[in-house]
């Protein structure tokens, strides 16, 4: 089972974290399949709309899974423009993962970002023609 499954339907893609038993925590490896989910998408001229999901009940994604703390992020001889960091505001908490989806959201075309699962199923957000 992968931590982080894809799917795409017509012009919608779909990217589930797939860690419910760990309440879809983030380590190394989510964290690297997120990111090409991403680079798939933005590359994809044919996608519109990308939702992300995370499985099970209790939890979108609880942030950096802490026991694997090490394999997140640069290393320790990673230059200094790998380990620069960025300052988001925001209401409520906003965990490592969740400030590298943030900016890896922020690159992607505006049109591209939606909230609504159901609106993205009905098709808004759709490029116009013309």
């Amino acid at each position: 089972m992968a931590k982080v499954e894809t799917e795409a339907d017509r012009h919608v893609f779909a990217i589930t974290i797939n860690r419910p038993d760990q309440r879809n925590c983030v380590d190394g490896e989510a964290a690297a399949l997120l990111h090409d989910a991403w680079l798939r998408f933005r590359d994809d001229d044919a996608l519109y709309v990308a939702i992300l999901t995370g499985a099970g009940d209790e939890a979108f994604c609880a942030g950096a899974d802490l026991k694997a703390l090490d394999t997140l992020g640069p290393g320790p001889d990673a230059s200094r423009h790998a380990r620069r960091r960025f300052i988001s505001d925001g209401p409520g908490y906003m965990l490592t993962p969740a400030t590298e989806l943030a900016r890896s959201i922020c690159e992607l075309p505006q049109g591209a970002l939606r909230t609504d699962k159901q609106a993205a199923l009905q098709g808004y957000g759709r490029p116009q023609d013309g």
